[in-house]
């Protein structure tokens, strides 16, 4: 029975791992959509946004199916669980990435915007947590995942920053506003996919040391 539940875990980790690379590449085209002003980058990230939605449902359904056919307990039935979580989490970041893309198609039709440079500070600091939070799952690596709950802290301050400054380039400039709702809209979907990935990492911690850390200061 070990070695099938090894097999069957090796099997469900192999298709988290095939999704966290594919949402990581997603992410990466997102962001360089709007650095490079590229649309055909953005149009790319939608395209592999349907194929990351299956990766969830084949995830799901591994879960469910294994669960209702072998009754796991203790240990296994939390690996099950969070793998579900994770696969939930990885879905919820390529949909930002997908509003990434959105948003820079519209800013790729106006001059660049340059009153705002707090959300390029977000830009690799997302894509670093992302790396990590997958890397951390499949080395179950707790250091590394307490790492990225600490990232997080900046990309929220990196976050208000850039309200900050937006606000004060409409007030100076109204007919910024547009461009500005556009940017703004990305960084939320920037700091959306952090606390995402903060998420994964808090579910490493749970699965590896069976502790509950949301909600509390790491």
């Amino acid at each position: 029975m070990k070695v099938y539940w090894q097999n069957h875990l090796s099997e469900l980790r192999d298709l988290i791992l095939k999704m966290g690379s594919l949402v990581e590449q997603n992410l990466e085209h997102a962001i360089q959509a709007f650095q490079q002003r590229n649309d055909s980058l953005a149009d790319l990230v939608e395209e592999e946004d349907q194929e990351i939605d299956q990766y969830e449902i084949r995830i799901d359904d591994f879960v469910v199916s294994y669960i209702s056919t072998h009754g796991p307990k203790g240990q296994d039935c939390r690996s099950l669980l969070i793998a579900s979580k994770l696969g939930t989490a990885l879905e919820e970041i390529a949909d930002q990435a997908t509003t990434i893309a959105r948003r820079a198609r519209h800013l790729n039709k106006v001059p660049l915007f340059t009153q705002s440079t707090a959300i390029y500070s977000m830009l690799p600091e997302v894509q670093s947590m992302v790396q990590k939070a997958i890397q951390a799952f499949v080395q179950q690596d707790v250091t590394l995942a307490l790492e990225v709950i600490r990232q997080d802290n900046f990309v929220d301050t990196q976050h208000r920053e850039t309200k900050r400054e937006l606000e004060v380039a409409i007030s100076a400039e109204p007919t910024l506003a547009g461009a500005g709702i556009h940017l703004f809209t990305m960084s939320k979907a920037l700091e959306r996919a952090a606390d995402r990935a903060a998420s994964i990492a808090e579910e490493v911690v749970f699965l590896v040391n069976a502790q509950d850390i949301r909600h509390s200061e790491v």
